[in-house]
This record gives structure tokens, sequence and C-alpha cells, in this order.
């Protein structure tokens, strides 16, 4: 113990060289001069000291330390990173009180160790596995964690470049979503223009780049992509700029315009009014940039036969272009082609759902910009 104010104190760890891992006891100072016994050396012994400096009084404290395993032993690589919470339970209260939270372990160290030091005389709950650990001082409690494997996941990962001056895009946004435009994931580009986004493996979703509206243009990107189990998927993404904004690039680097998709009633190919408030938008661009040629490309989904499929996305596109030509585009900037239903976005077959019907259904507004 440590004489202070006259009165006896609790125990306390004054740390290496005094307290050791020994039988360390029986401690007197004065006048920054003292002795202690300890057993260090085999026997006991009387050992003296001087302080040149005052004493460090340890802080009680409690550790908690463990390994991180799986149930049946699975591989601990199947997550990428694993966050555990500790919570202080209140006796007087059914609310917890958090102590640590998202205290990361991250399986590419070389062990599945983890410690934590918390404060004594309190219980604590571990959300992981619901185990109550009492406290008190200076304690370490070996608890190992149990997880249960998660979802799998898909880790889309990449860098963003300015492709004309080759350098890394900073701050951008990076989105991927659901069909629906649900979000499901969203980053900002580091320094170096890399990204990393997380989502639930196994869905469809879109991949697009939120490029505020500046100079230099530059296209957003927009990608559908496919269900897969892989884990790691690398998507770079190369952006050149165009000398008008509005623009998107896809994977097979055609150039687009953006758009809310084109509606046309069923089976019909009439111009609706919400049709023509997205055609402007090409239109627009087409007057701002007078080097622009445009190719209307035409789709619908798989419901009705090939034949029928095929004479739509003509009607549809031949209407299309016939709008943007009574605005005043020449025609010497304008093309089609209908595809029908042979180039879906999905290529579901009769296991389409509604979601990803109406995206098969779509008109694509392909820039030729002479680069």
């Amino acid at each position: 113990t440590i004489r202070l104010k006259k009165k006896y104190d609790r125990v306390m760890n004054i740390g290496f060289p005094v307290n050791t891992n020994a039988d360390d006891f029986g401690m007197y100072i004065k006048d920054k001069k003292g002795y202690f016994t300890s057993k260090r050396k085999g026997s006991d012994d009387i050992y003296s000291f001087v302080e040149f400096k005052d004493l460090s009084l340890d802080t009680p404290y409690r550790i908690i330390k463990g390994n991180i395993k799986l149930v049946n032993n699975e591989k601990i690589e199947y997550f990428d990173s694993i966050k555990i919470n500790f919570f202080e339970t209140k006796k007087d209260s059914t609310r917890l009180h958090i102590v640590k939270e998202d205290l990361s372990f991250d399986q590419r160290f070389s062990s599945n160790k983890y410690t934590l030091k918390l404060e004594p005389n309190d219980d604590y709950e571990l959300v992981t596995n619901t185990i109550e650990l009492g406290g008190n001082y200076f304690t370490t409690t070996n608890q190992d964690i149990i997880l249960k494997p998660g979802l799998p996941i898909n880790i889309y990962s990449g860098t963003v470049l300015n492709g004309t001056q080759n350098i890394p895009m900073k701050n951008l946004k990076i989105i991927i979503s659901e069909l629906d435009r649900n979000v499901i994931g969203s980053v900002f580009t580091n320094e170096k223009g890399e990204y990393v986004v997380k989502v639930p493996a196994n869905k469809n979703y879109v991949l697009e780049t939120k490029y505020e509206c500046q100079k230099p243009c530059l296209p957003n990107y927009v990608e559908y992509l496919k269900p897969t189990s892989q884990r790691n998927i690398q998507k770079d993404i190369n952006l050149k700029e165009v000398s008008v904004c509005g623009l998107q690039v896809n994977e097979k680097n055609q150039l687009l315009v953006q758009t809310n998709p084109i509606l046309f009633d069923v089976n019909k190919f009439i111009i609706t009014e919400e049709a023509k408030v997205e055609l402007n938008k090409v239109i627009e661009i087409l007057k701002y940039e007078s080097s622009y040629k445009l190719k209307v490309n035409s789709h619908t989904d798989n419901q009705g036969t090939d034949k029928h499929n095929l004479t739509l996305s003509e009607n549809r596109a031949k209407a299309t272009v016939a709008y943007i030509l009574s605005q005043g585009i020449s025609s010497e900037r304008l093309s089609y082609l209908f595809f029908g239903e042979s180039k879906p976005l999905f290529d579901c077959k009769d296991k389409c759902n509604a979601l990803e019907m109406a995206k098969n259904r779509r008109s694509e507004f392909e820039i030729d910009s002479n680069d």
C-alpha cells in the first residue's frame, strides 16, 4: 500500500521497476527514498530506491481479451472486418451506456486476437454473444468471441481518373443503388482517387459517379452491375473531359445524354408530355454543341413476340428522332438503331421482375463527339 495523507488508501500499481510479476510488497518511502521487498530473484529480498520523479499512480482498469472465432471453426477470412461493442450495464436502469464502440478487428493481421481496456467496478455486456462480465480493480478476463457467418458481400473498389489530364479524381461521390434508386452504399474518393464500397452480394445494382456540373466538364459514369457471388471486384473508372456537361459514359465507353427514362404507353410510340421534358434535355445539348451528332438506340422488354418488339422499337426510335427534328436539329446530325428485345440490360428471360423489365425498356441517346 501507499501511505497518502496519513491514511492507507487502496492498493496501486506503480509500474516497473518496482512492480513486476514477482511477489513485490511492503514498500516504504520518505523524502524521495524508500525500500520494498521482492521475490524477483527467487527469494525474498529488500531493495532500496530513490524517486527521481513523482510516482505514477496507476488508474484502476479492467482488461478484456480473447480470440475471435467462427462457429464450427470456419475460416475467419470470410469477414473483412469485425466490430465489437462493449456496453456498461446499469443496475438501476434497463438502458445501456456505451463504453467502447466500433472496436475494429481486421482479419489481415497475423492473429485473431483482440484486447480492450475498460473502467473497473462495473458490469459489462459483450454484445456479440451477450456474456455478462463482472469487473473490479486490475483484473484480466479472457473471453473468446464466437461469431456466426454473416451474409456474403460484394466489395467494389478502384481508382477514378480524369483521363484527359491523367490525374486522380478526389472527393468524387460513388453511389451503388438498387434498380429502384434506393442507395445501398456511397463513398467519396480519397486523395488518390480510390474508393471502396461494400454491398450485399447476388443482387442487381447501378454504379454511378456524381460529378457536379463544373469546368472542366466530365461525364458521369454509369454501369448496371449483374448479380455475382464474387467478393472483391475491381472497377477502375476513366473519365475524359467533354465540351458540355450533362453527359454519361458507360462501361462500353459510350457517351450518352443523361436523362430520366423515356416513357411510352404500352405498345404505343406516341411521344408523351413527360417524354418531351427528357428529350428537351437532349435537344439543349445538341444546340449548345453544334459538332455533336446523336444516335438514338431503342430497346424493348421481352413481353410479346420478337417480331412485334422489333417493330415497336423501330417505331419508337422514329418517333423520337421526328420530335428532335421538329425542334430545329438537322437530320444530318441524327440517326437511330432499333433492337427490340435482343440487347437487354438484364438477360433474365421469362424470369424478369417489373424493375428489370422497366430497365430493359429504354432509349439511349449516344453522342458522337468526333474526338
